[in-house]
């Protein structure tokens, strides 16, 4: 039987799924997994990590775990849908903070600016929300999950609220702060790198603390199991790979007629400005050099005033948020992904190879993935590298082919969730039977 209740938006919100029949599962039994998301998962989502989210929790119901979702939601995002309510028995979301309207005096200002960079982060404290805190206690104590799952570093925060649940945590490092803080600092100058160095010392001082409260981390790349190793003070780091949804055909390899390049992010993620500022200041020129018809779509919500200042009436187009990207994805003659800074697996990459779609990426952006240059996708490094191998698949029809079949048939083999939800598994069982006494 269905539960209804208001959220903070005035919302009627199905928060209980029909009830299922527990089956065993590979691990022996169905768990309770309890997730802590700073996002709403789905399938159709803006970024990245909420659709990774969605297909994470999708695919261990499937293997018939229970499973509640805690979730923040900002104005922007739609409410939980009904593909999220029907895999999960409970789905609540609450306002971000961000979203709460707050008197806002100059005072107020300064010392918000200056907690941000020397108390917290201010991703951590926009995601501070007490009556996710309240509901969070309450039900931990009624619902008695096996197995909490901290989706993000900031939802971390809310570890303290699990005093009194014995069931293991495991924290999801989507992105360390530290990796995506040092990143960024780099391209900074002046007072921006001296604000760059007080955000760095406030991320490791809060990842420190955050990481001391969870009982597993997951990493996704050898390069963030780097980054936090210094920091996760003997907490066991477990590289557990992305895997994404496999199109059941694959989009058109070739794209439209219009040699178009296509670029997709979420613009609210630094790294994806960065990238997007990249391409259209120092990339995208070189290749209209080559190619005056060649069009560039930058696609994605939340587009800063710096990309959407870049845009050009006949050859770069900067949509901001659109219904669905699929469109944009089927007609691109060229995906690319010049990402420079941030951590993780890049789930627009990851589902570009899966559709079959030719790829130019940079080496950051293929982090965690097992991929050849010319192989899967073409890889560049500096502007003149990227552009030539933009221009490489521009202008040859058959590389283009090629390449996207190539990605397409190694995502089939690779890109599945089976291994990783087999490793999610793995590890709830061996914090299930080592309690404490857990090590890798």
């Amino acid at each position: 039987m269905s539960t209804y209740l208001k959220n903070g938006f005035g919302e009627a919100v199905v928060t209980a799924g029909q009830p299922r029949a527990p089956l065993q599962t590979n691990s022996g039994r169905p768990r309770r997994l309890l997730f802590l998301l700073p996002h709403v998962p789905a399938l159709e989502a803006p970024t990245g990590g909420a659709r990774s989210s969605f297909q994470l929790i999708a695919g261990l119901a499937q293997r018939r775990h229970q499973i509640a979702v805690l979730c923040l939601r900002s104005s922007i995002e739609p409410p939980p849908d009904v593909a999220i309510r029907n895999v999960c028995d409970l789905v609540e979301e609450f306002p971000r903070r961000a979203d709460v309207r707050h008197g806002r005096t100059p005072w107020r200002r300064v010392r918000s600016a200056m907690a941000a960079v020397v108390e917290e982060p201010a991703w951590v404290r926009s995601t501070d929300v007490p009556s996710f805190r309240e509901r969070l206690r309450s039900l931990a104590r009624s619902w008695h999950p096996d197995i909490v799952h901290i989706g993000y570093h900031v939802m971390a925060q809310y570890a303290r609220e699990l005093r009194a649940c014995p069931a293991p945590r495991v924290l999801t490092q989507y992105e360390p702060g530290v990796t995506a803080s040092r990143d960024a600092m780099q391209e900074l100058r002046g007072l921006r790198r001296v604000r760059g160095r007080l955000e760095l010392a406030a991320w490791v001082r809060y990842e420190q603390r955050a990481m001391s409260q969870v009982d597993a981390i997951v990493v996704f790349t050898e390069r963030d199991r780097q980054a936090l190793a210094t920091l996760a003070g003997g907490v066991p780091l477990v590289r557990i790979p992305l895997g994404t949804s496999i199109p059941a055909a694959p989009l058109n390899p070739c794209g439209a007629s219009a040699p178009t390049v296509l670029f997709v992010g979420n613009f609210i993620h630094g790294p994806n400005v960065d990238a997007a500022l990249w391409l259209m200041r120092s990339i995208f020129p070189l290749v209209s050099r080559v190619r005056p018809d060649a069009r560039l779509f930058v696609v994605g919500p939340n587009p800063p005033e710096e990309v959407t200042a870049l845009a050009a009436q006949q050859t770069i187009t900067v949509t901001g948020a659109v219904a669905s990207v699929l469109p944009f994805l089927d007609d691109a003659t060229v995906v690319v992904a010049p990402l420079r800074t941030g951590g993780g697996m890049r789930v627009k990459v990851l589902e570009a190879l899966a559709a079959g779609k030719p790829v130019v990426a940079s080496p950051l952006a293929v982090a965690g993935l097992d991929v050849t240059d010319g192989d899967q996708l073409m890889l560049g490094e500096q502007d003149q590298e990227f552009a030539s191998a933009i221009v490489g698949l521009l202008e040859n029809t058959d590389a283009r082919r090629r390449l996207a079949e190539s990605a397409r048939e190694w995502a089939v083999r690779n890109l599945s969730w089976d291994h990783s939800l087999a490793a999610y598994e793995a590890l709830h069982d061996q914090l299930l039977a080592a309690g404490d006494r857990f090590h890798v």
